[in-house]
């Protein structure tokens, strides 16, 4: 995830979440979402990264590479150390530098967790609908867009269900989701 502070300040609505596959690298996500930000767009004063010396080191690979350059700062973790290509720096953990920084790396980390539990519930409910006779690709995508996941679907009343896809496919969700049973 990418999150935007101005002067201190949360600006939500330039929040980017990235979809990077599989990559479990650390270094390579990083770079990956460099990439892609900053071929498009302007750097910042400042970027700062969530890790030590080596994810500080991957987002100056990946600033070479779309031929940019800005500052990189990271903030290692346990002990709150601030990294930078320099070197290290400690600060008191009542100082409001580093108040700060533990701040933008924990609000980076409630949006990327928050986008994951978002996808893995999209993830769930499309592998059931595939399963389901009767639910093609249409009909598949208006219950992702209307519903999202299996336990909001579950909350819906058989006639909504029947309204947006009808008779028959609504009977083999509700059998396939809920078991045979009154719904």
């Amino acid at each position: 995830s990418l999150i935007v502070f101005e002067n201190g300040e949360v600006k939500r609505d330039e929040y980017r979440r990235y979809k990077l596959g599989d990559v479990l690298d650390d270094f390579e996500s990083i770079r990956m979402v460099i990439r892609k930000r900053y071929t498009k767009h302007e750097l910042p004063d400042l970027l700062f990264v969530d890790g030590g010396f080596g994810q500080v080191n991957a987002a100056y690979q990946a600033l070479n590479e779309v031929g940019k350059e800005c500052e990189v700062v990271g903030l290692a973790k346990e002990e709150e150390i601030i990294v930078t290509k320099a070197g290290e720096i400690k600060l008191s953990y009542d100082h409001p530098v580093l108040r700060l920084l533990v701040r933008l790396r924990d609000e980076t980390h409630r949006v990327a967790n928050a986008f994951q539990r978002e996808l893995s519930t999209k993830r769930s409910l499309r592998s059931i609908l595939d399963e389901i006779k009767g639910i093609g690709p249409k009909k598949k995508r208006i219950l992702l867009e209307r519903y999202g996941s299996v336990e909001q679907l579950r909350n819906v009343s058989r006639e909504e269900i029947e309204q947006l896809i009808g008779k028959r496919a609504t009977e083999s969700l509700i059998n396939e989701i809920c078991g045979p049973k009154d719904f």
